[in-house]
């Protein structure tokens, strides 16, 4: 008999893990590292992360030397012995260390050095004498002057820690041989000179001594000419401030200055023997006027100035040039009385040159800059008496300089405070300000017809924004300084201006800024210049898409209507202005908007009856500003505008001011910074 095949009685279940067992759609996925069968291991909880995370720092940490490291023993095994052989051998191990693990020994130097100072630096001093190895004598002295120095300028040492000082380091001096080190250590004598000069037990009397007795020296062995540069390191590293030891000086002053001036006029020395010798005329001059020394002082004025350029290295030329602006401007007095026109001379000299580095530049007319905010007046007469080649010189670095310019991105950020002072380097700045004490001479001035004619032949024809840019710099600068010579030369000025209108957004923004200044000055001669003017700036508004050359062109336009003789006689520019303004009004960016205002306001005040015409428009343009709900509350703009308003209110009796509106205005000036304009409504 047969019927349906039936299951196995006993057959097992269905493995639900089995890859025959539909998957839950939602189930998370399988863990690939996960065996069937085994345990599942048990979730790590967040505070248990935590501290895995510390114990793993702890560990770290325990392996980092200066972890849990206790200064103090090893200070007492350094510092408190008194032999110097721990701290040579500690500093022997730390130079054959590899560089990566210097940084944390580095850090245990630095302690102490702020902890212990005094001991440490008698320690170091101590070592020195002894004259060690030279990669021992490089980290010992590179310590004391981290310590004495770099560190610790300002902390005070007692005395009697000093005096135990300066006998090791000094006799360290006289017997070092290394150049690099026997400057630092000058430094460092002349650090420890400074700090006792600042108690009344008498100066340094053997230093002193030591130094005139090197300067003196004339012979040309090997040991003397050491023992002269050695003399003049260490003068050069002197204090200005030398009352401790005036009597000494008074007497070997003048043999002293003898001798290194014939060191310096000497063409034939070396060139690095006179740097040295630059360095200590220069401490002789800030001597000077402390010793009454003023005609001294004075002739190495002169001889430093005329010098001051002259090495190979521009890093020394460079340096020089700081330590004699500091002078100018610390040490001014009797000594540079009178000596300005050499240092005007010699700064120039310094700039003009074709391969000096935009920094030697700035540094020397930064100079020039220091004298004149010193006494705005100092620097006139120097200018005056420009011969005509020295003008022809100055002006050229100028222009040179106002060629350092970039076209910064930030320049197109409207709203971002140093925007229009973007790209332009410090050596612009510079040049502008030379640029402007040029043009303090009076009238009949050598240094405009030298600009100009350098302007037509080199700038004027030239393709490169830049030279374009500092011609509209320097019309500016003619118009603020030299209004009797733009009056002469205003077409070739206009020319000029109209030039540089269609080039590049930075020129086209100098351009309107100098239109903006002439007429400011009122240097716009009559009503047809004004046209042409009003014209070019109306259409730069239009066509501009830079928010920063519209804004300045808004300025210019509102100056120009501000200062027009015959404004009332261009009638065909009234609604060109006031349709323009008006639509400004629209303008995204709020400066544009507060301006258009300002613009309007000046409008209203030249033709007030004129201006009725307008009326409606401009209501309808103010309310938009003022009864906006869904615009951000600009305080000042709100007011401009609410005095436009008050402004034509007051000039016109008979427009119709709907009542509506004069409610929605009494609420709008609702605040504190309005109240004055709410009353002159009333």
């Amino acid at each position: 008999m047969t019927g349906p095949i039936s299951s196995p009685p006993h057959s097992p279940p269905l493995d639900p893990s089995s890859d025959s067992q539909p998957r839950n759609p939602n189930a998370p996925p399988r863990d690939p590292y996960y065996e069937p069968g085994s345990p599942v291991q048990p979730k790590t909880t967040y505070y248990q992360r935590v501290a895995n995370k510390r114990l793993k720092v702890e560990v770290k940490r325990k392996n980092n030397i200066l972890y849990g490291f206790n200064l103090r023993p090893t200070a007492a095994k350094i510092l408190e012995s008194n032999q110097v052989e721990p701290l040579q051998k500690f500093i022997q191990e730390f130079t054959e260390l590899p560089i990566r693990k210097k940084y944390a020994i580095r850090k245990i130097f630095k302690s102490l050095s702020y902890h212990y100072p005094a001991s440490f630096s008698l320690k170091l001093a101590n070592l020195l004498l002894l004259h060690p190895p030279l990669h021992i004598r490089n980290e010992v002295v590179f310590l004391l002057h981290k310590v004495l120095i770099e560190t610790h300028e300002d902390r005070r040492i007692a005395y009697a820690i000093l005096v135990e000082l300066k006998t090791p380091i000094f006799e360290s001096f006289k017997i070092e041989l290394e150049e690099l080190l026997l400057v630092q250590l000058s430094e460092i004598i002349g650090n420890l000179d400074s700090r006792m000069n600042e108690f009344n037990f008498g100066g340094w009397i053997e230093l002193h001594e030591y130094i005139v007795s090197c300067v003196s020296l004339n012979s040309n062995d090997e040991d003397s000419v050491l023992k002269q540069r050695k003399g003049l390191m260490l003068l050069a590293d002197l204090p200005r401030d030398i009352v401790q030891m005036r009597e000494f000086w008074n007497v070997h002053y003048s043999a002293v200055y003898n001798n290194l001036k014939a060191r310096m006029l000497d063409e034939t020395a070396n060139e690095n023997f006179q740097a040295l010798t630059f360095d200590a005329l220069l401490r002789m001059m800030g001597m000077a006027q402390n010793l009454g020394e003023i005609e001294i002082g004075r002739a190495i004025f002169s001889m430093l100035f005329d010098c001051i350029g002259r090495h190979s290295n521009e890093a020394i030329v460079l340096r020089r040039v700081h330590d004699v602006g500091d002078f100018v401007v610390t040490g001014v007095g009797e000594v540079i009385n009178g000596k300005e026109k050499n240092v005007f001379q010699s700064m120039l000299g310094i700039a003009e040159k074709k391969d000096a580095s935009e920094e030697l530049r700035c540094a020397a007319i930064q100079v020039l800059k220091d004298i004149g905010e010193e006494n705005e007046d100092i620097m006139l007469p120097v200018i005056n008496e420009l011969s005509y080649d020295d003008a022809q010189r100055a002006v050229k670095v100028s222009m040179d300089m106002l060629l350092c310019i970039e076209d910064d991105p930030i320049w197109f950020e409207f709203d971002e405070e140093e925007t229009l002072s973007a790209g332009l380097s410090e050596s612009f700045e510079l040049g502008k300000f030379l640029l402007n004490c040029l043009f303090c001479q009076g009238d009949g001035s050598i240094v405009v017809p030298i600009t100009f004619e350098l302007l037509k032949t080199t700038y004027a024809a030239s393709k490169d924004w830049r030279k374009q840019h500092a011609e509209m710099i320097v019309i500016s600068a003619l118009a603020d300084r030299q209004k009797d010579e733009v009056a002469k030369r205003f077409l070739e000025i206009e020319k000029l201006v109209f030039g540089s209108l269609n080039g590049h957004h930075r020129v086209i923004w100098a351009a309107v800024n100098a239109m903006k200044i002439l007429s400011e000055h009122n240097l716009i001669p009559n009503v047809q210049h004004s046209i042409n003017f009003f014209a070019k700036l109306i259409s730069i508004v239009k066509c501009s898409i830079f928010p920063n050359v519209q804004l300045e062109a808004v300025l210019a336009i509102r100056s120009l209507v501000a200062n027009c003789r015959s404004f009332d006689k261009i009638a065909s520019f009234w609604h060109q202005i006031c349709m323009l303004m008006l639509d400004l009004l629209k303008n995204d960016k709020q400066k544009i908007q507060e301006e258009a205002v300002e613009t309007l306001k000046s409008v209203v005040v030249l033709i007030p009856t004129n201006f009725q015409k307008y009326y409606d428009t401009t209501i309808e343009s103010l309310k938009a500003v003022l009864f906006d709900d869904y615009r951000v509350l600009n305080k000042y703009l709100h007011t401009k505008s609410l005095e436009l308003m008050s402004s034509f209110l007051l000039r016109n009796e008979f427009v119709n001011f709907e009542k509506e509106d004069a409610v929605k205005v009494s609420i709008s000036t609702i605040i504190p910074n309005n109240y004055e304009i709410t009353m002159s409504l009333f």
